[in-house]
């Protein structure tokens, strides 16, 4: 697989739409993680929390919220321009594998829609000499490939799924391998191994998010395969295909327009993991600390 740093410009081109589409994370998300990894309650000491892969930081965002301090790092200098400015977050424009963070200084790791783009084996690496030996890690995803809008009327039901299966097959060839491989199995096949971390627990379930038919259709310049098609068959095309995509959700749920709000469903498949293993001691410096590591988190 290859690493995050050489992934990087696949989600450049479309930064912005990234920061202003993705649907935010829900408080029953960042609950669950808080409890695995032995933060909850008002009194829990909640130090650091690293965001890898943060993109353009919504759950930095999230995570500065309840955090005395956060840290979001990714390779792509233009997904972190549209990043928020908080006072206690910082943002770094560095590989996820090799973060130049210090060692052990990070009560929690989170990857927020990106595991499946790293190096697992170099990132898992990372993740335990940056974390606190008590640290935790929580990686999700969502794959609302179908079924993404419920519709109050269950009779259009089969028209709005038809609808949204068609566009996903016209992205399809354009899919990297890499999304396609979580796109069929979750994050079953991406858990560490006793080895790397003590305890790992896989979990699934909806997030549900309440976005205009509008919304819906401009999601869909968020991903990944949005660039390849544009490129393949010309921006206008790619985008003359969402506004009937638009058009044909508004007649196929019955709404009066583009601006009518719907239920909409995302499964989120989360991965968790706590008391990560010590690296042995020839490869603390392999693995991205070393002088760099020890400079701080204002480097």
């Amino acid at each position: 697989m290859a690493a995050h740093g050489a992934l990087a410009g696949l989600f450049a081109a479309q930064s912005e739409a990234y920061s202003q589409l993705r649907p935010r994370y829900t408080a029953h998300l960042y609950d669950r993680i808080l409890g695995w990894a032995g933060l909850a309650g008002q009194h829990a000491q909640r130090g650091l929390a690293v965001d890898l892969g943060c993109g353009s930081g919504q759950a930095t965002a999230d995570l500065a919220a309840l955090f005395d301090r956060v840290v979001g790092v990714d390779a792509s200098a233009e997904q972190l321009r549209h990043a928020p400015q908080l006072p206690n977050a910082e943002f770094r424009c560095r590989p996820v594998e090799a973060t130049w963070l210090p060692d052990g200084c990070a009560d929690l790791a989170v990857v927020a829609t990106a595991l499946h783009w790293f190096d697992l084996p170099a990132a898992y690496r990372e993740m335990r000499r940056i974390l606190k030996p008590s640290g935790a890690l929580a990686a999700w995803a969502y794959s609302p490939w179908s079924g993404l809008i419920v519709p109050e009327d269950p009779s259009k039901a089969d028209a709005v799924e038809r609808i949204q299966r068609d566009l996903l097959q016209r992205f399809t060839p354009h899919i990297h391998p890499h999304l396609q491989r979580f796109m069929q199995g979750g994050y079953a096949s991406y858990a560490p191994s006793s080895a790397e971390f003590a305890e790992v627990e896989l979990e699934t379930f909806d997030m549900q998010v309440p976005m205009t038919v509008q919304q819906v259709a401009g999601w869909v310049q968020s991903w990944s395969a949005f660039k390849p098609h544009c490129e393949q068959h010309g921006e206008a095309a790619t985008r003359a295909l969402l506004e009937r995509y638009c058009e044909d959700l508004v007649a196929a749920l019955g709404v009066p327009d583009a601006q009518a709000t719907v239920r909409t469903r995302w499964p989120v498949h989360m991965l968790l993991a706590r008391r990560p293993a010590p690296l042995p001691a020839g490869e603390q410096a392999l693995a991205g600390g070393g002088a760099a590591g020890s400079a701080g988190l204002n480097a």
